[in-house]
């Protein structure tokens, strides 16, 4: 895959995957959790209902453990950035205690809930495709997983390990 691709209705693009208009998943990595910071790319900056207008900035509420936390949107040099304050970091590694030493990956799993507020839930990668499915179903009489998502699901879990050398 390239560094922006479609395949069944989702989006691809570096790090981030978005399912459908309301769901947009985040591979996690350090800067995320360190610097609370992770940029948009350009292939997804729908899902964020972003336009590309310098110095642009928009709050944003983000729903995690049922506690609302501030985030921005914002456009400097021509990049796309979403931000979070500390609080919200540091509820995510009470909740998560190895998110900043761990070699597992984690998903945040963002869902729209309107324009500017947005739920987060972060997930293993173990229970990655059974979370996602979920938040889209909740009545579900089966669990299908989509043969090539997985796969590059898997691809994507292999690739992060190798970078990091497990």
């Amino acid at each position: 895959m390239t560094t922006s691709d479609r395949v069944n209705g989702s989006t691809f693009s570096f790090s981030w995957t978005v399912y459908s208009e309301f769901i947009a998943v985040k591979s996690i990595d350090a800067s995320f959790i360190r610097y609370r910071i992770t940029g948009i790319p350009r292939a997804i900056c729908s899902y964020w209902e972003v336009n590309f207008e310098e110095n642009q900035k928009r709050s944003i509420a983000i729903v995690f453990c049922e506690e609302s936390f501030t985030g921005d949107i914002h456009i400097t040099n021509n990049r796309a950035r979403l931000s979070w304050r500390k609080n919200l970091q540091n509820k995510m590694i009470e909740e998560f205690p190895r998110l900043q030493e761990s070699r597992e990956t984690y998903f945040a799993v963002f869902h729209k809930r309107f324009k500017n507020e947005y739920d987060l839930q972060i997930i293993g990668s173990d229970h990655y495709f059974e979370k996602l499915y979920f938040m889209q179903n909740p009545n579900p009489s089966e669990f299908p997983i989509n043969f090539f998502e997985k796969n590059h699901f898997l691809h994507r879990i292999d690739e992060y390990k190798r970078k990091l050398q497990i």
